[in-house]
């Protein structure tokens, strides 16, 4: 049997229209794993309430925002700050398929294009699938910190920096 390929994934600038599929999927990932790699859980209604708070975030500064699409279908986003990869994020079952690189060098195309030298991102120092896959694409781990996500819920973080 002959597998068909998977359609081609375009990047553009997010939408205020996208803001809806850039929480499914960052719902979908605390869900799928952030609990278990923070040794918390986090209530559901708390989730909730910090989503809310993205959404304010997102729709305010919506031009820092990449989104990656398929068939038209927001699969993945990134969010960054000047040369600080914010947030990188794509949905569960299109993970392992090339999006996340995709954002990723779009990321420091427009951080090198805009000046800088030296790009920085960070990631939860137990994700060991995301700390593999930034350090095959070139970025070294530079400290280790802790940060609190919610309250009363200090995690482990890797900073990670990439000359370019």
């Amino acid at each position: 049997m002959t597998r068909r390929p998977a359609p081609a994934v375009t990047l553009r600038r997010a939408a205020i229209a996208d803001i809806d599929d850039v929480l499914r999927i960052l719902r979908a990932i605390w869900v799928d794993s952030y609990d278990e790699l923070t040794g918390r859980c986090l209530p559901a209604h708390r989730l909730e309430e910090l989503l809310v708070g993205d959404r304010f975030k997102f729709i305010s500064d919506i031009d820092r925002m990449m989104v990656a699409c398929r068939d038209h279908r927001v699969v993945g986003w990134m969010w960054r700050e000047q040369a600080f990869i914010d947030d990188l994020w794509v949905e569960p079952p299109e993970q392992g398929r090339g999006i996340g690189k995709l954002l990723l060098d779009d990321a420091l195309a427009r951080i090198k294009a805009d000046g800088y030298r030296l790009a920085s991102l960070d990631c939860i120092a137990a994700n060991s699938r995301a700390r593999r896959f930034y350090e095959r694409e070139g970025w070294r781990p530079v400290r280790y910190y802790e940060r609190n996500l919610w309250q009363q819920a200090t995690i482990g973080f890797m900073l990670y920096e990439h000359d370019l």
